[in-house]
């Protein structure tokens, strides 16, 4: 099965039954794909889904992805934290 990582702007104008692309939301309804998330990219769709919907529909719409039998969670185990100093 096909894993993605599905980049906020898709996944927002995806949501809306009304869009054109809500077909990419409802693959992974169905089941069509996985999807690969980890706690960072959940708080970026949080944010911006509540700043173009509503706070109950960013709730609603990660409930559905965290409970999705086909959402990975992806653990990192290490964050770069490099400072690049030029002279």
């Amino acid at each position: 099965m096909l894993r993605i990582v599905l980049d906020t702007n898709v996944l927002v104008a995806s949501i809306s039954q009304k869009s054109p692309f809500h077909w990419v939301w409802e693959a992974f309804v169905q089941g069509k794909y996985q999807l690969c998330i980890t706690t960072d990219i959940l708080d970026e769709y949080a944010e911006i889904i509540e700043r173009y919907f509503s706070i109950a529909d960013a709730e609603n719409t990660l409930a559905q992805i965290m409970l999705g039998q086909n959402t990975v969670q992806i653990i990192r185990y290490y964050q770069w934290n490099a400072l690049l100093i030029l002279h």
